[in-house]
Protein backbone atom coordinates (compact mmCIF):
# COMPACT_ATOMS: atom_id res chain seq x y z
CA UNK A 1 0.00 0.00 0.00
CA UNK A 2 1.34 3.88 0.24
CA UNK A 3 0.15 7.30 -0.39
CA UNK A 4 0.31 9.98 -2.35
CA UNK A 5 0.10 13.70 -1.28
CA UNK A 6 -1.33 15.87 -4.27
CA UNK A 7 -4.71 16.03 -4.23
CA UNK A 8 -7.24 18.21 -5.52
CA UNK A 9 -9.14 18.07 -1.77
CA UNK A 10 -5.93 18.38 0.10
CA UNK A 11 -6.13 15.08 1.81
CA UNK A 12 -3.77 11.94 0.96
CA UNK A 13 -4.95 9.28 -1.40
CA UNK A 14 -3.57 6.19 -0.50
CA UNK A 15 -4.11 2.98 -2.09
CA UNK A 16 -4.07 -1.08 -0.99
CA UNK A 17 -3.71 -3.89 -2.89
CA UNK A 18 -6.51 -6.50 -3.19
CA UNK A 19 -5.54 -10.16 -3.00
CA UNK A 20 -5.47 -13.88 -3.75
CA UNK A 21 -5.95 -17.62 -1.82
CA UNK A 22 -3.10 -19.43 -3.47
CA UNK A 23 -3.77 -22.46 -0.99
CA UNK A 24 -4.79 -22.51 2.57
CA UNK A 25 -8.26 -20.49 2.25
CA UNK A 26 -10.26 -22.55 4.80
CA UNK A 27 -7.00 -24.21 6.45
CA UNK A 28 -6.36 -20.68 7.98
CA UNK A 29 -9.72 -20.09 9.57
CA UNK A 30 -8.51 -23.74 11.61
CA UNK A 31 -5.19 -22.19 12.37
CA UNK A 32 -3.41 -23.74 9.28
CA UNK A 33 -1.18 -21.90 7.12
CA UNK A 34 -2.57 -20.28 3.62
CA UNK A 35 -0.25 -18.98 1.23
CA UNK A 36 -2.06 -14.94 -0.61
CA UNK A 37 -0.09 -12.97 -3.40
CA UNK A 38 -1.66 -9.54 -3.82
CA UNK A 39 -2.62 -7.82 -7.19
CA UNK A 40 -2.26 -5.29 -9.00
CA UNK A 41 -5.81 -3.92 -8.48
CA UNK A 42 -6.67 -1.29 -5.51
CA UNK A 43 -9.30 -0.19 -3.13
CA UNK A 44 -8.31 3.99 -3.39
CA UNK A 45 -9.27 6.20 -0.64
CA UNK A 46 -9.39 9.69 0.57
CA UNK A 47 -10.59 11.65 3.67
CA UNK A 48 -12.98 13.77 2.83
CA UNK A 49 -14.80 16.32 5.13
CA UNK A 50 -18.53 16.23 5.92
CA UNK A 51 -19.15 12.91 4.30
CA UNK A 52 -20.71 10.37 5.69
CA UNK A 53 -19.27 6.77 6.17
CA UNK A 54 -20.61 4.49 2.59
CA UNK A 55 -20.45 1.33 3.98
CA UNK A 56 -19.73 -0.47 7.33
CA UNK A 57 -16.59 -1.62 6.67
CA UNK A 58 -15.63 2.34 6.10
CA UNK A 59 -18.41 3.34 9.31
CA UNK A 60 -15.88 0.99 12.02
CA UNK A 61 -12.30 1.75 9.72
CA UNK A 62 -12.80 5.33 10.32
CA UNK A 63 -14.37 4.80 13.84
CA UNK A 64 -11.71 2.46 14.96
CA UNK A 65 -8.54 4.71 13.24
CA UNK A 66 -10.44 7.64 15.33
CA UNK A 67 -9.83 6.07 18.70
CA UNK A 68 -6.56 4.25 18.03
CA UNK A 69 -5.14 8.10 16.81
CA UNK A 70 -6.03 9.72 20.21
CA UNK A 71 -5.61 13.49 20.12
CA UNK A 72 -4.26 13.69 17.03
CA UNK A 73 -7.99 12.93 15.63
CA UNK A 74 -8.99 16.33 17.46
CA UNK A 75 -7.72 17.96 14.68
CA UNK A 76 -9.54 16.57 12.03
CA UNK A 77 -12.35 17.77 10.63
CA UNK A 78 -15.66 16.00 10.87
CA UNK A 79 -16.05 13.54 7.62
CA UNK A 80 -15.52 9.96 6.58
CA UNK A 81 -13.51 8.07 4.01
CA UNK A 82 -14.32 7.96 0.00
CA UNK A 83 -13.10 4.74 -0.88
CA UNK A 84 -13.53 3.87 -4.92
CA UNK A 85 -13.28 -0.01 -5.43
CA UNK A 86 -14.22 -0.16 -8.72
CA UNK A 87 -10.61 -1.68 -9.55
CA UNK A 88 -11.69 -5.05 -7.58
CA UNK A 89 -15.04 -5.43 -9.31
CA UNK A 90 -16.43 -6.56 -12.78
CA UNK A 91 -20.00 -4.29 -13.08
CA UNK A 92 -21.98 -4.55 -10.16
CA UNK A 93 -19.91 -7.94 -9.08
CA UNK A 94 -17.05 -8.59 -6.70
CA UNK A 95 -14.15 -10.56 -8.21
CA UNK A 96 -13.09 -12.20 -5.02
CA UNK A 97 -9.70 -10.24 -4.38
CA UNK A 98 -10.69 -9.27 -1.36
CA UNK A 99 -12.42 -5.73 -1.35
CA UNK A 100 -13.71 -5.32 1.71
CA UNK A 101 -10.28 -5.76 3.06
CA UNK A 102 -8.63 -3.45 0.82
CA UNK A 103 -11.39 -1.57 1.58
CA UNK A 104 -10.40 -1.13 5.38
CA UNK A 105 -6.61 -1.03 5.04
CA UNK A 106 -6.64 2.27 2.45
CA UNK A 107 -9.92 3.69 4.73
CA UNK A 108 -7.19 3.45 8.09
CA UNK A 109 -4.52 4.30 5.71
CA UNK A 110 -6.11 7.60 4.71
CA UNK A 111 -7.24 8.77 7.78
CA UNK A 112 -3.34 8.25 9.55
CA UNK A 113 -2.08 10.04 6.54
CA UNK A 114 -4.81 12.62 6.82
CA UNK A 115 -3.27 13.39 10.35
CA UNK A 116 -0.12 13.39 9.88
CA UNK A 117 0.61 9.77 10.74
CA UNK A 118 2.69 8.39 8.28
CA UNK A 119 1.51 4.64 7.32
CA UNK A 120 5.21 3.64 6.01
CA UNK A 121 6.22 4.47 9.43
CA UNK A 122 3.47 2.81 11.46
CA UNK A 123 2.35 -0.50 9.22
CA UNK A 124 2.11 -2.93 12.64
CA UNK A 125 -0.04 0.01 14.18
CA UNK A 126 -1.95 0.39 10.79
CA UNK A 127 -2.48 -3.43 10.30
CA UNK A 128 -3.87 -4.26 13.59
CA UNK A 129 -6.78 -1.35 13.25
CA UNK A 130 -7.64 -2.58 10.11
CA UNK A 131 -7.77 -6.32 11.44
CA UNK A 132 -10.36 -5.33 14.40
CA UNK A 133 -12.42 -3.29 12.28
CA UNK A 134 -12.65 -5.38 9.34
CA UNK A 135 -13.56 -8.40 11.71
CA UNK A 136 -16.15 -5.49 13.17
CA UNK A 137 -17.91 -5.45 9.90
CA UNK A 138 -17.82 -8.96 8.98
CA UNK A 139 -19.37 -10.19 12.31
CA UNK A 140 -15.96 -11.32 13.66
CA UNK A 141 -15.41 -14.09 10.46
CA UNK A 142 -12.74 -14.66 8.01
CA UNK A 143 -8.99 -14.91 9.04
CA UNK A 144 -7.77 -11.66 8.54
CA UNK A 145 -4.55 -12.97 6.19
CA UNK A 146 -6.69 -10.77 3.54
CA UNK A 147 -5.99 -7.43 5.53
CA UNK A 148 -2.37 -8.96 5.66
CA UNK A 149 -1.87 -8.89 2.32
CA UNK A 150 -3.71 -5.47 1.66
CA UNK A 151 -0.86 -3.68 4.19
CA UNK A 152 2.16 -5.84 3.47
CA UNK A 153 2.19 -6.52 -0.20
CA UNK A 154 3.72 -9.31 -2.08
CA UNK A 155 3.29 -13.48 -1.74
CA UNK A 156 3.36 -14.10 1.65
CA UNK A 157 2.85 -17.48 4.20
CA UNK A 158 0.11 -16.56 6.71
CA UNK A 159 -1.04 -18.47 9.97
CA UNK A 160 -3.67 -17.31 12.27
CA UNK A 161 -3.22 -17.30 15.71
CA UNK A 162 -6.05 -17.72 18.63
CA UNK A 163 -4.77 -14.40 19.54
CA UNK A 164 -3.52 -11.31 17.86
CA UNK A 165 -2.59 -10.36 14.53
CA UNK A 166 -1.65 -13.52 12.07
CA UNK A 167 1.64 -14.02 11.56
CA UNK A 168 3.28 -13.69 8.59
CA UNK A 169 6.60 -14.80 6.16
CA UNK A 170 7.16 -13.18 3.15
CA UNK A 171 7.90 -15.86 0.12
CA UNK A 172 9.86 -15.84 -2.72
CA UNK A 173 7.68 -17.23 -5.93
CA UNK A 174 9.71 -20.05 -7.48
CA UNK A 175 11.68 -19.43 -10.50
CA UNK A 176 9.22 -19.85 -13.27
CA UNK A 177 6.00 -20.37 -11.96
CA UNK A 178 3.36 -18.23 -13.53
CA UNK A 179 0.19 -18.14 -11.98
CA UNK A 180 -3.24 -17.85 -14.22
CA UNK A 181 -6.31 -16.36 -12.51
CA UNK A 182 -9.84 -16.71 -13.67
CA UNK A 183 -13.10 -15.80 -12.42
CA UNK A 184 -16.22 -17.91 -12.04
CA UNK A 185 -18.72 -15.02 -13.42
CA UNK A 186 -20.50 -14.91 -10.17
CA UNK A 187 -20.02 -13.38 -7.22
CA UNK A 188 -19.93 -14.72 -3.32
CA UNK A 189 -20.37 -13.77 0.29
CA UNK A 190 -17.37 -15.01 2.28
CA UNK A 191 -19.04 -14.50 5.32
CA UNK A 192 -21.88 -16.93 4.29
CA UNK A 193 -19.49 -19.55 2.65
CA UNK A 194 -17.60 -19.33 6.31
CA UNK A 195 -20.75 -19.42 8.14
CA UNK A 196 -21.56 -22.89 5.62
CA UNK A 197 -18.38 -24.76 6.25
CA UNK A 198 -18.98 -23.88 9.99
CA UNK A 199 -22.00 -25.49 9.87
CA UNK A 200 -21.01 -28.55 8.25
CA UNK A 201 -18.13 -29.35 10.67
CA UNK A 202 -20.44 -28.59 13.66
CA UNK A 203 -22.89 -31.72 12.11
CA UNK A 204 -20.19 -33.77 10.42
CA UNK A 205 -16.99 -33.49 12.99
Amino acid sequence: MGSERSTLVGTPVVVAPGKIFLVGEYAILEEGPAVLAAVNRHAVAQYVPGLNPMSKVVEEAVSRARAAIGEAAAALPSGSVLVDTDDLHQGEHKLGLGSSAATAVATVGALFETAGISIEKNRDRLLEVALVAHRAAQRQLGSGADVVAAVRGGLLKIARLPVGAPTVEPLVAPAGLRLVVFWTGGAASTPRLIEAVQRFARSSP
